[in-house]
């Protein structure tokens, strides 16, 4: 089975994290279990050296931490709306 792109890893790494604290490793092993790679899968590497399913997951979880991020400014931008709002009622 080919290694999936990043953005197919995006679900599982937040399913992963979800259900309790993930590292960049315990991304890894778990996608490989999940996947069922092969031994000679899992060490499949890129030009650069890196382990082709590290360089996924690790790109995936970079993504899932920018949107929480993202999601976090938003909710502190709409508390401070609401607050301005609020004060305009008065």
């Amino acid at each position: 089975m080919p290694i999936p792109p990043f953005h197919r890893l995006l679900r599982p790494v937040l399913q992963l994290a979800a259900g309790e604290d993930i590292t960049r490793r315990s991304a890894i092993d778990a996608m490989i279990q999940q996947l069922r790679l092969t031994p000679e899968e899992a060490e499949q590497r890129l030009p650069s050296g890196k382990l082709v399913i590290g360089d996924r997951a690790g790109w995936a979880m970079s993504f899932l931490t920018k949107a929480v991020e993202i999601i976090e400014d938003l909710q502190a931008a709409l508390a401070q709306f609401a607050e301005i709002a609020t004060d305009l009622k008065r």
